[in-house]
């Protein structure tokens, strides 16, 4: 390789590099699609779980279906919708992508009936899922209040954010990730 094309490429990893840490160590809205950085991968699905009196937490499957990655984001304090961090979850691609398939294969009411009361407080959960590079759906309620026809997605999400919550956190060498 010449000494130019050596300098060039030291200087796109340097970019890249910084590139990634402002994008890990900014605070960002969940729910922006436009934030990432280069190798982080299209995102697949959200699940997110907000306390109202502790940190929450943002889990991503980020990929295409070959190669699907969990990443995981922490509030950056109580009751804040803001995310911060991008730390890689040690996530078997195979329980990936069966989640996937387990989400494209629920069938749920999209408006809910009105009702005469609400929740003030209590831990909010959300499901985003997106389905190419137009569309996306996302479900949100109160844990324990998931409106009629929405127990089935309620209850896989809770389940997935127990397991994911339980697995270590990837120490990969590759700086992609």
């Amino acid at each position: 390789m010449s000494a130019k094309n050596e300098r060039r490429r030291m200087r796109v990893e340097a970019e890249r590099r910084e590139e990634m840490e402002i994008a890990t160590t900014t605070p960002r809205d969940p729910h922006d699609r436009t934030w990432g950085f280069f190798g982080v991968g299209a995102l697949q699905a959200q699940l997110l779980r907000r306390p109202s009196r502790q940190a929450g937490v943002c889990y991503e499957i980020r990929g295409d279906l070959g190669n699907l990655r969990l990443f995981r984001s922490v509030s950056t304090r109580a009751g804040a919708d803001l995310v911060v961090g991008y730390d890689q979850v040690a996530a078997k691609p195979a329980a990936l992508w069966r989640l996937l398939r387990s989400l494209e294969d629920l069938r749920l009411p999209v408006r809910r009936r009105l009702e005469p009361f609400g929740a003030l407080d209590g831990e909010v959960l959300e499901a985003t899922v997106c389905g190419g590079v137009q569309a996306i759906a996302r479900f949100t309620w109160k844990r324990g209040a998931a409106p009629d026809g929405w127990q089935p997605l309620a209850e896989l999400v809770e389940s997935s954010i127990a397991e994911f919550d339980a697995l270590e956190i990837a120490h990969d060498e590759d700086s992609d990730a």
